[in-house]
């Protein structure tokens, strides 16, 4: 038996976070259902409880939730009387932050990537959502299996990881194992949501990082052919492979993986416009 004042473990104290997060959840999921504002638990909080068969494998610094734009201002006032802090807006205006009386950071998005940025609407997300009471005790509004692959995927590409990001990298084996995705939907899918040269960018951060295990080889297989989208992702990979995540270097060059020239153009274009010139001072 451990000795009562004895410090808690990595994957103990992972567990109670988890925990904690859940329970957060919970409420806010109780209190937004009783004002008809649908919630989905999307990344981090949502992999815990639903991908990995442990809370204790997937560590999370913060809780993120989407909601739908009109419903801003109900939930707001919501948190709010639930003693929620507000903290900020999010620079890129798709989400509100707020800082739980425990602690804990919410992010409450209306959007799950910026403004021109791959095609996922939030209610196109919502429309192909599942309505589910067991994962977090609570009504919550469950993420499609492949909403949920192809979210984490764009957040790796627009956040430009590179092959530290251990945890983010093993959420895309993670995923199609556990919630048993067929690779050539996923691959339509992501077509659908102009996440196939992001694709491209990811698959070849794995294998950078160990041989590709059968179904995301299976995945590479399937995507479309488009030799400027693999041409644009090699340049992306190489260029974030060669600076730290962080560089805006790498941030450009991931801006150009929409699905199409012109989008990938208008992606440059906008990251430019959008961070000035911060981009060049690291």
């Amino acid at each position: 038996m451990p000795e009562p004042n004895a410090p808690l473990s990595r994957n103990d104290a992972i567990s109670l976070h988890a925990g904690l997060a859940r329970s957060i959840v919970k409420d806010i999921a109780h209190s937004f259902a009783a004002q008809d504002i649908v919630l989905l638990p999307i990344k981090g909080v949502l992999l815990q409880q639903w991908v990995y068969d442990s809370p204790a494998k997937r560590p999370t610094t913060d809780i993120d939730l989407l909601i739908r734009r009109d419903d801003q201002h109900n939930a707001h006032r919501l948190l709010l009387d639930q003693g929620y802090r507000f903290v900020e807006t999010c620079r890129s205006r798709v989400a509100r932050v707020y800082q739980s009386p425990w602690g804990l950071s919410i992010d409450l998005h209306h959007r799950i990537f910026p403004y021109g940025r791959f095609a996922m609407p939030t209610e196109g997300i919502i429309q192909r959502s599942t309505y589910d009471t067991q994962l977090f005790d609570a009504p919550i509004r469950r993420m499609h299996a492949l909403d949920l692959f192809a979210h984490m995927l764009g957040k790796l590409t627009g956040d430009h990881a590179d092959l530290n990001d251990a945890r983010r990298l093993q959420d895309m084996r993670e995923i199609p194992q556990a919630l048993k995705l067929d690779a050539q939907e996923t691959a339509d899918h992501l077509l659908q949501c102009d996440l196939h040269r992001a694709a491209y960018y990811v698959l070849a951060m794995l294998s950078r990082q160990q041989p590709l295990e059968p179904w995301l080889q299976q995945l590479r297989q399937a995507l479309p052919r488009d030799p400027l989208g693999k041409a644009l992702a090699w340049t992306a990979v190489t260029t974030v492979s060669r600076l730290h995540s962080s560089n805006r270097l790498g941030a450009i060059a991931t801006h150009t993986l929409g699905g199409s020239l012109l989008k990938s153009i208008a992606g440059l274009v906008y990251a430019l416009a959008y961070h000035g010139t911060a981009w060049f001072r690291r």
